[in-house]
Parts: structure tokens; sequence; C-alpha cells
């Protein structure tokens, strides 16, 4: 479902997720889902993702903690 972009079968593994009582931790996953199900199909469904943007901010925030260790040594001293 994940990988080959079937977001229309969401509901049913839902279903399958909440019928199982023995793993409540999963249905209490699947229960989560259904809080914003169409935007969850829709981000199972669209090819598009947020990997480079990630990338992008994850650089920016180690460049950042960067530049305050060399702030805090240099006023340490």
């Amino acid at each position: 479902m994940v990988t080959e972009l079937h977001g229309e079968r969401l509901p049913e593994w839902i279903e399958s997720a909440r019928a199982a009582a023995d793993l409540l931790s999963l249905s209490r996953f699947a229960q989560h889902l259904e809080r914003d199900l169409d935007a969850v199909i829709a981000g199972l469904t669209q090819p598009w993702n947020s990997g480079v943007v990630e990338g992008h901010v994850n650089r920016i925030i180690l460049w950042n903690q960067r530049c305050q260790a060399v702030c805090l040594c240099i006023t340490s001293r």
C-alpha cells in the first residue's frame, strides 16, 4: 500500500487493524489515522513527497547548531 501508492486500500486496512483486539497499539494507531483520513489517503496516493525539503531543513538546523556551539565556545573563553 505504501510503496505502490494504493491509498484507496487504507479504509480496509484500518477496519482490519481495529478488529485486531489483541494488538491494542495497532488498533489505536488505526483509530488515530481516521481523524484525518483524507489527508492520509492523499499522502499514500500522491507521488509527491517532501524529502528534498526535509533534507534542506535538516541541513539548516545542523548548521544553526554548529554556529551556536562555536559562539558558545568563543564567548566562554
